[in-house]
This record gives structure tokens, sequence and C-alpha cells, in this order.
């Protein structure tokens, strides 16, 4: 299962490689990767779903490569019976040709999953579920050899091979599990020697290794350090990116050119999308993307929004230091009403796709006729509205003295701004604009009066007395003791409720606390609440209660992304009117989990 390293110009001296290699990829603005996943496309064209451009009815890879699209990314599944089979080995091989023959390139992404991998789900194939050590990295080569054999024989063996997909956790679990990357290593590696002993002669398949979460650095940083440490044979670093889940466009831009000089690997944006809409196309499924999401953004849902995004993702990529900024891939621009991610089941991308729900070619897909350089310097393209604010009826509403301005190369300012007059008269739902010096752009705020304030909250029954329950004051009245692996995510879909949630994640293993000691309570029977989700694998997680009375916990079980759980430590007797609540964590590194929305309330009767 072992073959010889291919001779690269990576094994020159440094200064010589990255000057070879810069210039090779500077030099043809048309290798500038524009792509888009289009995995659903046989089952949209096997629903009687068409597509049109300018009211014509085409198909639709000729479509996108009218607005410049220029690469197709096409994932395969093992044995997807969820799916009703589409996204196998078989439809693959019929739908890989026609990328080809439309003059497209071909990125093959593979899953080593029956059905949908991440990073909250890295399932093993059924066939290879009592598979371990080297007979599931045999299984590894002789599946992809398999595979790209096929596309061999049809003529279409893609140009680049992504091996496993968002991979933030590992491949195969627990077999290929990030906390144990010597085993992970091996699974790779028998998956690149397939690309490698596959490849037809004279031509050179990039392979890639793909993770989500493209603004964090620290996540690339620690797992691809490993990848280096272990010889691992592999050309590109590829990043999801959706702004509203994985950070700002700075975060993404800073991670991007950190990694260039790290590790001297060419890199691209596997996947991106934001919504032209918030409407939605169906009735059986909200929105993956929503208001909550864009407002974390601070773009709203539009055609225009939409190709913005997409031209600053591509621009934030195309100026990557060195030339190693490959370009990117949209995620499923066509996935229309009427096909599932499941069989049987709605999809909730329809208002991500760049065709309207009827199959009509939107304006933002010319957002693919980008070349690099054809935006000049950096200028500022939108400014982005600051949180939603509310207020009472008759007071006055704290406004931010500054806004955030968003740049062409992905760069994000803070800058003065001046607002209109505001009138909290009226109850009802507003939108402030304010200037921005030197600027044309305009600034919007939603501003949100209510009819009358609040009432503060009393220490009735079923008051929580929690404070800052749910980490939207960050990490104020908590005290994090240990392993400095926890802070507070501000992501979009990672919060149980409200903006924000505590996140934790190491690269090695840790330990941690996480408490708050309430003072001042009465004596008496109280109920503790917490909500987590997680990768799982942890060693302990637990919810706690520490008073006069002893210590209860409660073992918290996570079992991936955003599949939260209520934990509850009951009967827990207070006397002194002391209380110490919180959160026990061990894990081995790379393992990572959320907590939300504590709540502390006395039980009925005190």
């Amino acid at each position: 299962m072992t073959r010889p390293t291919s001779f690269r110009c990576a094994v020159l001296a440094l200064s010589l490689a990255v000057s070879c290699s810069a210039v090779s990829r500077a030099a043809s603005v048309q290798d500038f990767i524009k792509g888009v996943d289009i995995s659903t496309l046989q089952a949209l064209e096997d629903k009687g779903i068409a597509f049109s451009d300018a009211g014509k009815k085409e198909d639709l890879l000729a479509i996108l490569k009218a607005h410049g699209v220029n690469y197709v990314r096409l994932r395969v599944w093992n044995h997807p019976t969820e799916s009703g089979g589409y996204n196998d080995k078989a439809k693959l091989l019929l739908l890989a040709p026609r990328v080809k023959a439309a003059g497209l390139k071909l990125l093959v992404d593979f899953h080593y999953s029956d059905f949908w991998a991440d990073p909250g789900k890295q399932v093993k194939p059924a066939a290879w579920a009592n598979l371990s050590g080297a007979k599931l990295q045999q299984a590894v080569y002789d599946y992809t050899k398999d595979v790209l054999s096929g596309l061999k024989v049809v003529n279409a063996y893609p140009d680049m091979v992504q091996i496993g997909n968002e991979i933030n956790s590992g491949m195969l679990l627990p077999d290929g599990a990030v906390g144990n990357f010597d085993g992970l290593a091996g699974l790779l590696k028998q998956g690149v020697e397939a690309v490698r002993d596959t490849t037809p002669a004279g031509q050179h398949t990039k392979v890639m290794i793909h993770l989500a979460n493209g603004g964090d650095n620290a996540t690339f940083v620690h797992f691809f350090d490993q990848v280096k440490a272990r010889g691992i044979d592999y050309d590109v670093i590829g990043l999801s990116y959706y702004p509203y889940w994985h950070g700002t466009f700075q975060e993404l831009k800073a991670n991007l050119a950190d990694l260039a000089g790290r590790y001297g690997k060419e890199l691209v944006v596997a996947e991106t999308a934001y919504p032209y809409t918030l409407a939605n196309g169906d009735t059986s499924e909200r929105n993956i993307a929503g208001q909550k999401e864009t407002d974390t953004v601070g773009l709203s849902a539009s055609v225009a929004n939409q190709k913005l995004v997409v031209q600053t993702v591509l621009n934030t990529v195309a100026s990557v230091p060195g030339g190693l900024g490959l370009g990117a891939f949209y995620w499923e621009p066509a996935w229309l009403p009427g096909v599932g991610w499941k069989t049987g089941e709605t999809n909730g991308w329809e208002n991500q796709a760049m065709f309207d729900f009827k199959g009509n070619a939107l304006d933002s897909l010319n957002a693919f006729r980008f070349t690099p350089g054809s935006l000049g310097a950096a200028a500022p393209v939108a400014v982005l509205a600051p949180p939603p604010v509310t207020v009472a009826k008759g007071l006055t509403p704290t406004l931010p003295e500054k806004v955030n301005v968003l740049y062409s190369e992905g760069s994000i300012k803070p800058m003065p701004v001046t607002w209109s007059a505001v009138s909290t008269a009226t109850p009802g739902g507003f939108t402030v604009s304010g200037t921005v010096a030197d600027l044309p752009q305009k600034a919007t705020l939603a501003l949100t009066v209510t009819a009358a304030a609040v009432p503060a909250q009393t220490n009735s029954a079923q008051a929580n007395l929690v404070q800052n329950p749910g980490f939207e004051d960050d990490l104020a009245h908590w005290t994090l003791t240990g392993t400095d692996a926890g802070k507070i995510d501000s992501k979009a879909g990672n919060a149980h409720g409200g903006a924000k949630a505590f996140n934790y994640w190491y690269g090695t293993p840790f330990a941690y606390t996480l408490n708050q000691t309430l003072t001042g309570l009465k004596d008496g029977t109280y109920t503790l609440r917490a909500w987590a989700s997680g990768l799982g694998g942890d060693t302990k997680v637990a919810l706690t209660a520490q008073g006069a009375g002893g210590a209860l916990r409660t073992p918290i079980t996570n079992t991936g992304w955003n599949v939260w759980k209520l934990y509850t430590v009951e009967n827990i007797h207070v006397t002194g009117g002391t209380l110490t609540i919180g959160f026990d964590v061990a894990a081995p590194g790379g393992v990572w989990g959320f907590f939300d929305d504590v709540e502390l309330v006395p039980v009925a009767g005190n």
C-alpha cells in the first residue's frame, strides 16, 4: 500500500519553490477556480426541475459556464440508501463525464460514509462497520482506487480529489478521530496513495484536505501541524466558509494568510453560500440561513448581497500572499424545492440557491465573472449592519458609535457613524440610517420600539436565578479555571438561544471547570438545567451543583453539532444561601462542545 512520493518542485530550496510556484499560479487568471458544488443535479433533473437563463431553458452546466463557472465539485457516498442512491459511484460515473464534456474541471469529494459527513457526523459506511486498523486502511485505498479507476474508464478523471469532507473531528470514527491522529493519518495516506496510483500519465491531480470553520485559525493550525508532523502528502488546504457560521471575512482573510505562510500549500474555499431571500420555497422546513444568520453577518438577504458575498470570498482568496489562493466553490447553487436532504424530506437550502424557486438564474450568478485583479485595490464595498437594538417607548436608545466597513479583499475596519434622528414615540419596527465619513454607502440599524419597558424579573417560583445564563455578556459572572480551552462563540447557528454560547475546544488533552457562585439564595430546594451539544468523545463532562448540602452532578453526553439536549440536576438543597453551579469537563485534544441557557429555579413551595 506504499509507494514513492512523486517528485515535485517542493523538494527544491524553499525560496525557489515559492518563487516558481507563485509565478506559475499568477501567470494565468483563467486557472483561478470559480466553482460550484452541484451534487444534487441528478435528483433535481429526475424530479423534472428545469433551469432558465434570461427566459430561455438550458442545461444547468451550460448556464453556469456562461456566467463564468469553470469548476464543478461532486460528492460521493459509499452506499447512500437514505438518498435513494444519489451520489454513489454509479451516479458519479454518469454525471462526471457531463462535467468534462461541458469544458469544466472536476473536484471529487470523498465523504467515506453512506451519507452526510461533516464535523458532527463522521460515520463509517455500514459495510466497514467492523473494520479497523490495517483492514480499514485497505478499504479506504481499495474504494478510492475503485471509484477513480471508474472515472478514468469514462474519461472523467478528476482534476482534484478531496480525501474526507470537513474532517475537523476526523473521519471514519472512532478509528480516524483527531484524538488518535496517527490512526487518522493512516487513513488519509491510503486515500492519497490511491489518487497517486490512479492518476493518468501526464496529469497532476491535486489532493485536498478539507476542514470547516474557515475563520478559526487555531483549529487549522493544530490540525495541519499534525498533518505536517506525519508527512502526509497533499497539495491543497480546503476551508468551508459560511460567513454566518464561520467568523468574519477578516478572520477568513487572516487565516488564509497565516496558512499560506506557515505551510506553503495552495488554498481553496471548498464551500460557501449566502441567502438571497428569507422566503421559504416549501412549507415543511425552515431555512437553514434566516434572519438570525444575516443579522450575524450584517448583510441583509438579497440578490445583490449574495453576489457581494461571493465576489468578496473570491477576491479574499485571490489576495492570499504568494499566489497560493486557488479560488472558491459555492455550495449547491441550484438546490431548489422538490429535492430534500434525504429521500422524502425537504432541504431548507433553496433560499441560498442562485436561481429563484422557479429555476430562473439570478444576477448573483454573475459573481463568477470575477477575475483576479478585476476589483482593484482594497475598496469599501459594504457597511455591515450592527446588531438590532430594542428600546421601550419614549426612551432614548443607545446606538453604536462605530460600524464595521467591509472592504473588497476581506478586511473589516471600524468607522465612526452619525445616525439620523430617532423617535421612539410609537411602538414598532424601524430602520435607522447613518452616515459614515467619506463613504457613499449608508449604515442601517434595525430598531424595535416596544409598547412598555420589560418588567424586572422577580424572585417567583420560576424566576431564573443564574446571572448571564446565556453568555450574552461573555463570561461576566462566570469563572473559568484550568486549561484555557473555552471562549464565547457568537457565530450564528452555534447557540441554543440568543446570539452566544460557551464553546470549548483545545488541541491537546484539556480539563477545566466553568462555575458561577450564587449568594443570597433562600434556603430550600432548587432545580438546575442547562443545554449542551458537541462532538462527543469527552473523557468527562457534567453539569454540577455544589453547596452546603454536598455536590451533585449530571453526566452530559454529546452526540453531534447542534444536537442540543437538556440536562437537569434536581433536588438541590440550599442552606446558608450559597450555591456554586457550573460544568466540569475533561477531554482529549480536538474534542469540542457548547453550553447555553443555564437555569436555576426554586422548586414550587419554597
